[in-house]
């Protein structure tokens, strides 16, 4: 599967003609988001399936309306596009409407899993209460098969334009979109080595977050995988989702992802650079259209996590938490990683993870447990955050014996 077979990307879009950010305006972008270990922060993406009384996919203007309770419950005002809700923002965070009848809820960064969690049992509250009112509840499941059709699409102009820029493969790109719900975790880098190691990291630890909570039952060309939604973003766009073979091998860093990003064709018209767009802000939108498992902008995202039930959250932030912000267990991570860094290893290690689950074998089992013993270890010496203690718990619980 290339891209040149399906043409993803490889003619710019229709609208007018721009320049892209170069190389060094997107790394110059990454490393202004570099911060001092005491500033380091958490935060969190909850995507959610919605479901009308009847289990059908909720329409656009009844999660639209439960974007707009739910904004200004939060002491925020509802975003508009077109003279539609598209979203809303707030100091407890922004919120939008997403493709296939979905909402987001986006934390503000929190100094803490103990500031985290107590910003995510606020939010579902107040989902909890827009949602009754509005005659939904979520689906709980990170993958819903049900139809989809015009009802269910926002908006916004964004997701317009990728719809146009996919209706030649969106038997492929659209099931991502519109019929999967995930967890994003995002975490800060002190420099350019750290931003090196933590991405390495999170790289190879994806699969294994991807098999420890999946929560996406579902059928990929007649096979049964446990966690489907992680496998269709992999190939969802391989312009914009397999990264370069040199990032999964040590050493890559800052420069090459960002000519890696650089390199990538613009997905959406955004008019010409002429001196008056910003390297910065055209720099974000760049990196904004990119969808690999692991992914940097100002901040580090891992992608590959299923949206799980409220009990299972804190044990996978404790998961990266423990793992990324803890320099012993970072350190003893990396030692344990394949020294070769073949890209096409942690592809098969991505595939076993989604058609399995918790229940891999072999190498990729004792990595999972390997994996989940350090991030417990490093949740351990967090001893000034109350919640780690909750994290490692639920941890446990759920890592196989």
């Amino acid at each position: 599967m290339t891209a040149s077979r399906y043409d993803m990307g490889s003619t710019a879009p229709t609208g007018r003609a721009r320049r892209g950010p170069t190389a060094a305006e997107i790394a110059a972008y990454v490393r202004a988001g570099s911060t001092a270990p005491d500033g380091w922060r958490i935060g969190v993406e909850l995507e959610e399936l919605l479901l009308d009384r009847r289990g059908r996919r909720a329409s656009y203007h009844r999660v639209a309306s439960a974007v707009g309770r739910a904004t200004r419950r939060l002491g925020g005002e509802p975003q508009y596009e077109d003279g539609q809700i598209v979203g809303g923002s707030s100091r407890r965070g922004g919120i939008s409407v997403e493709p296939g009848g979905q909402m987001e809820w986006s934390s503000p960064p929190a100094a803490s899993l103990t500031e985290l969690h107590e910003g995510v049992r606020r939010w579902l509250a107040i989902q909890e209460s827009v949602l009754r009112e509005g005659g939904m509840h979520p689906h709980f499941r990170a993958y819903a098969g049900n139809a989809i059709n015009a009802t269910h699409r926002p908006g916004k102009r964004r997701y317009r334009g990728m719809r146009r820029h996919y209706r030649s493969v969106a038997a492929r790109t659209l099931p991502a979109m519109e019929k999967t719900a995930g967890v994003h975790l995002s975490f800060d880098y002190a420099d350019d080595r750290d931003w090196s190691e933590k991405f390495r990291a999170m790289l190879w630890a994806a699969p294994l977050a991807a098999a420890l909570f999946a929560n996406s039952p579902g059928v990929w060309r007649g096979v049964s995988m446990r966690a489907v939604r992680p496998w269709l973003w992999r190939r969802f766009d391989p312009v914009r989702t397999r990264l370069p073979r040199a990032a999964f091998r040590p050493g890559f860093g800052v420069d090459a992802y960002a000519a890696w990003a650089a390199s990538r064709p613009p997905l959406l018209p955004r008019g010409s650079r002429d001196g008056s767009d910003d390297a910065a802000r055209a720099a974000d939108a760049r990196l904004g259209e990119l969808f690999p498992l692991v992914r940097s902008k100002q901040v580090l995202e891992v992608r590959s996590m299923d949206r799980v039930q409220a009990d299972d959250l804190p044990a996978m932030t404790g998961f990266w938490t423990g793992l990324l912000y803890d320099r012993k267990a970072l350190a003893e991570w990396a030692d344990a990683l394949p020294p070769s860094g073949d890209r096409s290893v942690w592809e098969r290690w991505l595939y076993q993870a989604c058609r399995r689950g918790p229940a891999v074998r072999g190498e990729l089992r004792r990595l999972l447990l390997l994996s989940a013993r350090l991030a417990g270890e490093g949740l351990a010496r967090r001893g000034r955050d109350p919640q780690a203690a909750r994290c490692l718990e639920r941890l446990e619980q759920l890592t196989p014996r």
